[in-house]
């Protein structure tokens, strides 16, 4: 009966250090940093060696993959702060041949990108029918939304999304 007791603590006490004490809670932009992520190997046990991996965070829904400028990029649903589905971000990667992958910083982050970010898509306007090309790189255009269509575009060589509008 010892041993029954005994074990019931360290399973209650290994659950309680487990779960986390509540939902994780998006701040605005200059509260807390989004990027850097904490430094990993990516040889942690369990974790995936083949398919991208989010440095951190929980991962989802794929949410575009665009080839522009010379190399693939990623979106995915995305929690940085948690490893439950909560306050949904745009993550992003790039690879130059879909094997060897670099997580960059969020690209679409509540509170700071109007709109609901959930599911959508993006195309890379190579002919400049946006006439949102500023330099030489070719615009990636990107929308997301539940209520209605919002649009953000990047045309930076650091790939830095920006709002379009909410329609």
């Amino acid at each position: 009966m010892r041993r029954v007791r005994a074990l019931v603590v360290v399973l209650v006490s290994a659950v309680a250090l487990l779960v986390p004490a509540g939902p994780a809670v998006a701040g605005d932009a200059p509260s807390y940093p989004e990027f850097p992520y904490p430094a990993t190997t990516y040889q942690e046990p369990f974790r995936g060696q083949f398919h991208f991996s989010s440095q951190a965070g929980w991962m989802n829904d794929p949410n575009g993959l665009v080839f522009a400028n010379g190399l693939y990029h990623f979106f995915y649903q995305h929690n940085p702060h948690g490893l439950e589905w909560d306050t949904m971000h745009w993550g992003h990667a790039t690879s130059p041949d879909l094997v060897h992958w670099t997580q960059k910083p969020v690209a679409l982050e509540p509170g700071v990108h109007p709109g609901t970010l959930f599911s959508g898509g993006g195309v890379v306007d190579k002919a400049n029918t946006s006439g949102l090309r500023t330099g030489a790189l070719d615009p990636i255009v990107v929308f997301s939304n539940t209520n209605g269509v919002s649009v953000f575009y990047s045309n930076f060589a650091f790939f830095a999304l920006l709002s379009r509008g909410d329609r």
